[in-house]
């Protein structure tokens, strides 16, 4: 569920910045019809998330101890992998090269 809305926030991030950017399927059509797509999905997942936090919603589902612990472990992996990318590399259809020569000059010393 997390991931699902990441990816839909993603979404709306790049209809917004790079409208231009090779897609191989088209959603929502030419105009806004993508963004509206997107952000409506992002809302939806935002509020089913909710439903999982114990006590915030009269629906709660609670999940066990476990779950939170594994999502606590991956959130922590996600954001140390995060700091270790290099800085300086902008977005664009050359950030793939940018970094991995970035990352190459960082193996080198």
């Amino acid at each position: 569920m997390l991931t699902y809305g990441l990816v839909a926030v993603t979404f709306v991030i790049l209809r917004r910045t790079q409208p231009q950017m090779d897609r191989p399927l088209r959603i929502g059509g030419k105009g806004r019809g993508g963004v509206v797509i997107g952000a409506v999905a992002a809302v939806l997942c935002a509020a089913l998330l909710l439903v999982y936090i114990p006590g915030l919603t009269p629906i709660s589902v609670t999940l066990a101890w476990q779950s939170y612990l594994m999502l606590g472990v991956w959130l922590l992996a996600g954001v140390v992998l995060m700091l270790r990318l290099p800085r300086g590399i902008r977005p664009g259809p050359e950030a793939e090269e940018e970094l991995k020569a970035a990352l190459q000059r960082r193996r080198d010393g």
